[in-house]
């Protein structure tokens, strides 16, 4: 809107506008020019009196500067117009005894509007977010240019509040980052961004602000998330000019519970009392991929014996003396505190290096008998108890026992023996040798003999130790040793392990 600013200039005066009659004369502010017919005139003839026009526009209090007017000038930003009777002039340049000088407050009196040229220049009040556009005149004859008005237009920066998160979702302890890189504020062309500030609401609705960034140059936040939820980020763009001229925008995330996951390993299944047991959780996971430790408690019964902490490669090895079932119990933990779900579990049996076991054996009997004069041959049925001791770990076995035979036929031939013994292992099967004293019982008859044996382990336990099949066959020293044939006993049965 054009309007008559009378407070706009030094040289305003109050009360009613002195009117002006008639143009040119003594008074013409361009001497010597009898009319401005056109617009090269006008440029030529400003640039000849432009030391007067730049003091006068000094002088007038405008806003402007002299170099806004003669950009205006040269941009050729005026029309021609026909200047109304009546119309008024804030200031009109005149000459006054040759000195060219500023008449304030001036109205056309004339008896006709008179050709003129109308000039606006724009001039930026950036203090008061607004620009001025001010209207001159500058009539053809004589050229007196005067400021009829000025047009106030406000404006603010142009602030643009631009967010976005990459990746916009993920687990507890994910990184994240938060880019406001398209945020912008612009004034004339010109970036005037002020500031850019960050608040988020946190999943539990309490809010806090975001570290303040060191440049409006880099406007990027490292997030990281320590609980499951949605996090809503905003942020707000300010501009240095026009103040209050400011934008927001917001984005969210989601932050899944994402809990690690649990694997474990304990092996082997049966050892034996001090062997290594293998503890391995290398098989657990986290979907953050920070894996801090897994936690491992060992149950002896329903008593916790012992704790383990794995970290690195969850790797260990322990050792347990006392034979009897051990529990492992391991929980996965994650960087963030996370546990998982449940407990993941492994079971060893430890088993004493000493072992009672009983064979019952049926078998037959040829040995060359003095008190008949002959080789007898006789069914047995054979009993015996011992101790055995893993000198090797399922590898190498030694046992003694002691035990009685049962002649089916004829109880003049029952025997009480002693034997000791070695057996290699090697599961399911073993096969071993060693002596004994037979036939205790009988001084005529009692001999050393060499055990030969061998068998397999059936599939029950006892105890967690297995039943055996077991073959035997002794040769006896006494009487006739190179007559083997005939100076024997060979047995089958079932050796029971305690």
């Amino acid at each position: 809107m054009l309007v008559i600013l009378a407070t706009a200039t030094g040289s305003a005066a109050t009360g009613p506008p002195k009117k002006m009659t008639r143009l040119g004369g003594p008074s013409a502010f361009f001497k010597s020019v009898p009319s401005l017919m056109n617009i090269e005139a006008v440029k030529k003839i400003v640039q000849k009196y432009k030391a007067d026009i730049t003091r006068l526009l000094n002088e007038s209090g405008w806003y402007g500067k002299p170099e806004d007017f003669f950009a205006a000038i040269e941009a050729g930003r005026y029309v021609e117009i026909e200047f109304p009777v009546g119309g008024e002039f804030e200031w009109i340049m005149y000459r006054k005894n040759g000195l060219a000088t500023l008449g304030p407050n001036r109205v056309w009196a004339g008896s006709a509007p008179f050709p003129a040229y109308r000039l606006l220049v724009e001039v930026n009040d950036q203090e008061n977010c607004q620009d001025l556009v001010y209207e001159f005149i500058i009539p053809r004859e004589c050229g007196n240019i005067g400021l009829t008005g000025v047009d106030t237009r406000g404006y603010e920066a142009e602030v643009k509040a631009a967010l976005s998160l990459s990746p916009d979702q993920g687990c507890v302890c994910d990184d994240s980052i938060l880019d406001a890189s398209g945020t912008s504020a612009t004034l004339k062309g010109r970036s005037v961004l002020a500031e850019i500030t960050g608040k988020v609401r946190l999943p539990d609705g309490t809010t806090r602000e975001l570290d303040q960034l060191a440049s409006v140059d880099s406007p990027r936040w490292d997030l990281d998330f320590d609980k499951p939820g949605q996090y809503r980020f905003t942020v707000v763009a300010k501009a240095d000019d026009c103040e209050g001229t400011t934008v927001q925008a917001s984005v969210v995330y989601t932050a899944n519970e994402c809990k690690p996951v649990c694997n474990l390993e304990v092996g082997p299944a049966r050892v034996y009392s001090n062997e290594p047991i293998e503890v391995s959780a290398s098989g657990s996971g986290s979907q953050t991929g920070r894996l801090e430790k897994v936690e491992v408690k060992v149950f002896y019964g329903e008593e916790q014996i012992d704790s383990l902490e794995l970290k690195g490669d969850l790797k260990t090895t322990v050792r347990y003396k006392q034979p009897g079932q051990y529990t492992f119990k391991a929980l996965a933990v994650d960087q963030c505190g996370q546990e998982s779900i449940e407990d993941c579990q492994g079971q060893v049996t430890v088993l004493s290096r000493w072992s009672l076991f009983f064979t019952a054996l049926a078998g037959k009997e040829s040995r060359f008998r003095p008190s008949l004069g002959t080789v007898w041959e006789e069914p047995l049925l054979i009993f015996k108890a011992g101790v055995s001791y893993m000198a090797r770990p399922d590898k190498l076995e030694i046992a003694g026992a002691i035990g009685y035979s049962y002649a089916v036929d004829t109880n003049d031939f029952d025997s009480v023996f002693g034997d000791l013994y070695f057996n290699y292992l090697a599961k399911p099967y073993f096969i071993g040798m060693g002596v004994g004293v037979w036939d205790i019982s009988h001084p005529d008859t009692d001999t050393f003999d060499l055990i030969f044996h061998g068998g397999f382990d059936l599939p029950w336990l006892i105890n967690n130790k297995a039943v055996q099949f077991k073959a035997e066959a002794r040769v006896f020293f006494k009487h006739h040793l190179a007559n083997v044939e005939n100076n024997y006993l060979v047995s089958l049965g079932l050796r029971f392990n305690f």
